[in-house]
């Protein structure tokens, strides 16, 4: 070939220059999956590895965790990010704090982590289990780099690994940038499921007037609590709360009592949903 090109160019340095375009041209030479690309330019970086999308900024991961989890949480149901917005988890925490002001009971109350993540398990073929077992696994180095994920355990028996992470994300956001590598047989985002102690941020958007569910559960947590309390609050931006109605969802010891009027569609604190996906299969 390179014979080729010196009888048809009249220079070498253009010879040279082809030849150099052939070796580097993505249709001569395929990108390798894991690495760690960046398409585009200036403000448009979107960086990849191999095929899986990256979300978030280094900045934006830095800023999590945050001291005060439930708000980080809370702040993160309400938006697609990978990380909560500073301002939206601020706006929650002086919520919450003017809640415990005006209620003290009521303002300690956990949520539990039924959206954002920490954690990630993932179903792996055998082979790559092996070598997950051994130390020696290096399929997810490049998402795991970008994410500040670590291999915490590996449950040979399961054929799962658990990957771990400093701060708190987006469950969908990390779904789709590990499903879209082509070891992962199974991903789910490390949650709790059923009832017990959490808080639901009520608004369709946020900002302006914030409306609050709060549940308490008792009995049998946290796998679905026999009895099930609810009460709410009404809290403006300068931080005057109205506490609204409260009322009994679930009891063995008496009969429910409806949701009262100002609950809205959507608004009732739902069971907690489980985020995984299968890749190489159809998701359960």
């Amino acid at each position: 070939m390179s014979r080729d090109l010196s009888m048809r160019c009249p220079a070498r340095a253009l010879c040279l220059l082809l030849w150099a375009s052939l070796l580097i041209s993505p249709w001569a030479m395929a990108q390798p999956a894991g690495a760690l690309t960046v398409d585009g330019d200036g403000a448009n970086e979107a960086p990849r590895c191999g095929r899986s999308p990256l979300h978030g900024t280094k900045a934006q991961m830095k800023a999590t965790p945050r001291p005060n989890r439930r708000a980080e949480e809370l702040a993160l149901r309400t938006t697609d990010a990978l990380v909560a917005p500073m301002g939206r988890y601020q706006r929650i925490v002086a919520d919450l704090a003017a809640i415990r002001t005006a209620d003290g009971r009521s303002g300690t109350h956990r949520v539990k982590p039924s959206f954002g993540t920490s954690t990630l398990i993932i179903e792996l073929p055998p082979a790559q289990m092996k070598l997950a077992q051994k130390g020696t696994y290096q399929g997810l180095d490049c998402l795991n780099e970008w994410y500040g994920g670590r291999i915490h355990n590996a449950l040979t028996a399961m054929g799962m690994i658990f990957v771990r992470f400093p701060g708190v994300y987006h469950p969908i956001r990390l779904l789709e940038s590990y499903r879209e590598h082509p070891d992962p047989l199974l991903i789910e985002a490390d949650t709790i499921a059923g009832s017990g102690d959490d808080i639901r941020l009520c608004n369709a958007e946020f900002g302006g007037v914030h409306r609050y569910i709060f549940q308490k559960g008792s009995g049998d947590c946290l796998s679905g609590c026999i009895e099930m309390v609810y009460w709410g609050y009404d809290v403006t931006p300068k931080g005057k709360v109205t506490r609204l109605a409260s009322w009994v969802g679930r009891s063995h010891k008496r009969a429910a009592e409806p949701a009262p009027s100002w609950v809205q569609p959507g608004c009732f604190p739902a069971r907690a949903k489980r985020y995984y996906i299968s890749p190489r299969r159809p998701t359960p």
